[in-house]
């Protein structure tokens, strides 16, 4: 369809719901031949629809000829979107779960601006003294709440400021929707995610945080937030990859004006992305390495992806996901790939039904 950049309209069309679609006489010459037929979107058996959110968007505009695979492909686009508080994120961050110092600063000379933070790391202080020589302004930086940490979400994120030597953040997510008692794993039920975003809000009341989100939040968990906060979520992070698309999740946040944000792009050795026939091909077909044709893939649905470099190589090779364009078939060709195959999975999260909360599909409410 063409809301999805699946099918990009040639002249528009005005459907009236019940009837059959036609073209205007007057627009065709006497001997053109046949009219051409307008083909309808196709519905899978798995009856998904525009709810199950939008795919990457084709090019309908001129665009250039790529000269190595002398195919029309379509340009780039954005690199960045624009999130509350006119803070620009990224759309390709670095992840700085293993980081230091010298990668940070490594990152930073191949273009890398956002950087993808949190307390557990242990790392916080040693970015931060590479992050100080850098023009604020030009940096995005985001951290997490730790889940023992949500009782004291406010001094734990000035801690993380303190930490980092910076006078705000541009993002801080709520890392999990559980709350552990202090130095365990227990489950603090004392602690409501509505006394935790409490706190939240008055971070970004105090200026001491532009954007506040969630992460690893189920839909129903976001609605619950959205129905009670006076400062929405801006962000959601969660794992999404080809082999785990989040379909629904993405089109219902979008809705809502939460940008999503994928950790685990490419998924890890178990669930493996890169390995896998459809992104090899397509990878050969448009001479990219399959980490930037399975990160192109998010980042055409303006979906962030942070990433974890293992090698100064990965790190260059990553960048090129912002240099070219996928079509609209091979987009099809990776869309196939999903299987709801997590590779992220703690013992202690337990993870919602995929279709929970939103809109009911149709074919569930008529039994089609």
């Amino acid at each position: 369809m063409a809301s999805d950049g699946c099918q990009p309209m040639g002249r528009p069309l005005y459907p009236v719901y019940g009837m059959r679609s036609f073209t205007n006489p007057h627009d065709q010459a006497v001997d053109s031949g046949p009219a051409l037929v307008r083909s309808e979107p196709q519905r899978g058996t798995a009856k998904t629809g525009t709810w199950n959110g939008p795919a990457p968007v084709g090019s309908v505009a001129p665009v250039p000829v790529d000269e190595v695979t002398a195919i029309t492909r379509p340009k780039p686009g954005p690199t960045d979107v624009l999130l509350k508080n006119d803070v620009r994120m990224p759309l390709l961050g670095f992840g700085t779960k293993a980081a230091t110092a010298a990668s940070v600063k490594e990152a930073i000379e191949l273009g890398y601006k956002h950087f993808d933070c949190s307390p557990e790391y242990g790392n916080q202080a040693e970015i931060g003294k590479v992050i100080q020589s850098i023009s604020r302004s030009q940096l995005f930086i985001s951290s997490k709440l730790p889940n023992q940490d949500h009782r004291e979400a406010y001094e734990a994120c000035r801690r993380t400021i303190q930490e980092l030597g910076v006078d705000y953040l541009d993002l801080y997510v709520i890392s999990w929707p559980i709350a552990w008692k202090k130095g365990t794993q227990d489950v603090d039920a004392e602690v409501t995610l509505q006394e935790t975003w409490t706190q939240m809000e008055k971070l970004v009341e105090d200026g001491l945080v532009k954007n506040i989100g969630l992460a690893n939040f189920s839909l129903p968990q976001v609605e619950q937030i959205l129905g009670s906060c006076k400062i929405r979520p801006t962000v959601l992070q969660i794992e999404l990859h080809p082999l785990c698309a989040q379909r629904k999740m993405v089109g219902v946040c979008k809705r809502y004006g939460i940008q999503i944000a994928a950790h685990h792009p490419l998924g890890d050795a178990e669930v493996d992305n890169l390995k896998a026939e459809v992104v090899t091909a397509v990878a050969s077909e448009c001479k990219r390495s399959p980490a930037q044709v399975t990160l192109r893939w998010s980042v055409q649905r303006m979906i962030t992806v942070v990433v974890e470099a293992a090698s100064t190589d990965e790190a260059k090779d990553f960048v090129g996901v912002n240099t070219f364009g996928l079509t609209n078939d091979e987009k099809r060709q990776l869309d196939t790939m999903d299987q709801n195959k997590r590779c992220y999975q703690p013992e202690w999260a337990v993870f919602a039904d995929p279709e929970a909360g939103g809109a009911t599909k149709p074919s569930v409410v008529f039994g089609y």
